[in-house]
C-alpha cells in the first residue's frame, strides 16, 4: 500500500503460509486490488485456503455500521469453521 511492495521474501513467506496450511482464512482488503494483491488472494485460493474480502470503509448501498461489521464477523466465521470463500459482501 502507498506505492511500497512487499520484499520478494516476504511475498514468498505468506505464499508459504498457504502451502503449508499455516493460516485458516486469508483476509484481504477489498477495496485495494492491483497485481500483487491479486496475485496473494489467488496464490491462497490455489492453496485451499478460504478467502475473504474485507472493506476499509463501509460499502454501499445496503449497509450501516452494524450490519458491515456483523457481515465481514459472519464471512470470517465461515471462512474458519466452513472453509467458505466470501470475496464480496
Amino acid at each position: 500500500m502507498n506505492g511500497v511492495d512487499p520484499a520478494p521474501q516476504d511475498v514468498t513467506l505468506e505464499n508459504g503460509f498457504f502451502t503449508n496450511h499455516t493460516v485458516k482464512v486469508f483476509c484481504y482488503n477489498q477495496q485495494v486490488i492491483d497485481s500483487l494483491p491479486t496475485s496473494i488472494r489467488l496464490g491462497a485460493l490455489k492453496a485451499g485456503v478460504p478467502v475473504v474480502g474485507v472493506y476499509e470503509t463501509m460499502p454501499t448501498p445496503g449497509y450501516d455500521y452494524q450490519t458491515w461489521m456483523l457481515a465481514e464477523v459472519d464471512a470470517i466465521e465461515k471462512a474458519v469453521e466452513d472453509g467458505v470463500s466470501t470475496q464480496r459482501l
